[in-house]
């Protein structure tokens, strides 16, 4: 997936830097990914009216807020309260932005990412069940759009049959947008020290995660029956991305 490609993916907001179709990703048998699906997203905490208004064009029906309980108090979304779209707020703990940015920051990304597959499968079924769910455009969102939100859009590209390269470079468009440099200048002004590591979407962490879960489980279709869905409920959620 070339970048001009990533580009036409990515939809300008002044709200919010990295939301980003999941539709357009090129597909096995030919074709692509459906536009207009789905949307991966940062923290939607500073979206402005007119933003609303754009998302409210493109068909927004039903918004994930994957952030946790004190990020949702600090930073509460601008989407949890516009008619005629639903607002959830499902709880993915990432060790990094849940916590504050405090305690034991994670060495690698991926063991990270792996975690949230092995611990959070309550909740991914429940979040396959709003997909199921909702016949409009579907935003899901954390706080910088690139582990929470990146974990569960390698999950739906993986089930839609979406292979390796493409998923991953993806996941590392997201330094493109919020460079993670100039992302641990800021956090270091206001006195919060991070590695630079836990900022970066590098491809190979997400290559690892994707390897585990295919060791693991075979693939995202039989992750979401391992959480479950049945096989029916799983082809659906494929179509949608089809």
């Amino acid at each position: 997936m070339e970048q001009n490609h990533n580009q036409s993916r990515y939809i300008p907001l002044a709200g919010a830097a990295n939301v980003r179709d999941l539709g357009g990703c090129p597909l096995p048998g030919g074709g692509t990914t459906a536009w207009g699906r789905f949307l991966r997203a940062d923290s939607t905490a500073s979206l402005t009216p007119q933003d609303i208004d754009l998302l409210k064009e493109r068909g927004l029906a039903l918004v994930l807020d994957l952030r946790s309980p004190g990020e949702t108090a600090n930073f509460p979304s601008r989407l949890r309260e516009v008619p005629g779209v639903r607002y959830e707020n499902i709880v993915m703990f990432d060790d990094v932005n849940s916590s504050g940015m405090k305690g034991n920051l994670p060495d690698d990304m991926a063991d990270m990412y792996i975690g949230l597959l092995e611990n959070c499968q309550e909740q991914y079924r429940r979040i396959a069940c709003l997909l199921l769910e909702c016949t409009g455009l579907t935003l899901f969102h954390c706080t910088a759009g690139k582990d929470r939100t990146g974990v569960l859009a390698m999950l739906l590209l993986q089930l839609a049959g979406v292979d390796k390269e493409t998923i991953t470079t993806d996941y590392a468009a997201t330094e493109q947008y919020l460079p993670p440099q100039k992302n641990c200048q800021e956090l270091a002004a206001r006195g919060i020290q991070i590695p630079l590591h836990v900022l970066q979407a590098q491809p190979c962490t997400m290559e690892k995660t994707l390897e585990y879960l295919l060791a693991t489980w075979g693939g995202a279709a039989q992750y979401f029956a391992a959480c479950g869905l049945s096989p029916k409920e799983v082809e659906k959620l494929k179509q949608r991305l089809l």
